[in-house]
């Protein structure tokens, strides 16, 4: 969104540790830890709504500690690299390896407006987050094949079976 005139103030905004796709005005006084250039590439696939950072981000280390949030919106430990990575997700190469990968034979995915999950284990713990980090989400699995109804949204969804746990993102449409 771009930033144009004043806000209420008659003064030009305050403008600290905000990534844009053009540079930040230079009439601007105060635009501290603001970077450029963070275009689709920036993200992991911004066209589907997957804004976790891709490994040649610019928001990565420019962000700014805030000493009582220490996670990120999927509990990746802050920072991970020499600072804190600008938005809600920190980027890891840990992290990025897990999002990619099945845990043996367990299939997460979208299937009709359902959330569906196979291959779990008997006890397999399951948690569903929504964009904004609430728990939609948090219950015992029952059986080897699961289907569960969500509204159409990005989620974030970890499932622990046998001391494994995958953390992956699923589209639901």
């Amino acid at each position: 969104i771009p930033i144009t005139g004043t806000i209420n103030t008659g003064k030009d905004p305050l403008v600290t540790y905000c990534g844009f796709d053009v540079a930040v005005p230079t009439t601007y006084a105060d635009k501290t830890g603001c970077i450029t250039g963070l275009t689709n590439a920036a993200f992991a696939d911004a066209a589907n709504g997957d804004w976790s950072l891709s490994p040649t981000s610019a928001a990565i280390d420019a962000g700014t500690t805030i000493g009582a949030i220490t996670t990120d919106i999927i509990g990746t430990v802050r920072p991970q690299g020499t600072a804190y990575d600008m938005g809600a997700y920190e980027f890891s190469t840990s992290v990025l390896t897990d999002l990619n990968k099945n845990t043996d034979n367990i299939k997460c995915f979208s299937e009709n407006n359902n959330l569906r999950l196979t291959g779990l284990s008997f006890g397999a713990q399951l948690k569903v987050y929504n964009l904004t980090g609430a728990l939609v989400i948090n219950k015992t699995i029952n059986s080897s094949d699961d289907s569960i109804l969500l509204v159409s949204g990005l989620y974030i969804v970890s499932i622990t079976d046998n001391a494994k746990t995958l953390i992956q993102k699923v589209v639901v449409k």
